[in-house]
């Protein structure tokens, strides 16, 4: 996506995005998903927009983790924090991204952060992402 201009990425998911969504759909169904921060917005905005739905979705941010875990960081950017643990980055890499993100919620966990307590939280609201009827 480094590479792709607003319009190639707009023309993309205005033509595509809602078969997309029905093949992707399923993974996330009733799943915790880890992100930091970013991503998570970015989807409901997506599926709003689009008026497409999802069930039951619990996220757990590895940036409310990190800094929970580790408060004197100057900050909790990904890179931040991906440094702090010696944990490689390829910034803006998906499949990069998506592990260091569990690393940090791992890590984290080794250092007796409650996360079943961040979990549970989530799993307790069952809050809606979309903000709409689905």
């Amino acid at each position: 996506m480094q590479s792709c201009s607003a319009f190639t990425v707009f023309d993309f998911a205005t033509d595509n995005f809602a078969d997309l969504w029905s093949e992707v759909r399923p993974f996330f169904a009733g799943q915790t998903v880890a992100t930091h921060d970013f991503d998570t917005g970015v989807l409901t905005e997506t599926l709003g927009y689009y008026s497409l739905s999802l069930s039951e979705l619990h996220v757990l941010d590895s940036l409310a983790v990190a800094r929970s875990a580790w408060p004197k960081l100057t900050n909790h950017k990904l890179s931040t924090v991906t440094a702090h643990l010696n944990v490689p980055l390829n910034y803006h890499d998906a499949d990069s991204d998506a592990r260091a993100c569990a690393e940090i919620i791992l890590r984290a966990g080794q250092r007796h952060v409650e996360i079943n307590r961040i979990i549970g939280r989530l799993v307790q609201e069952r809050f809606d992402l979309c903000g709409g009827n689905y």
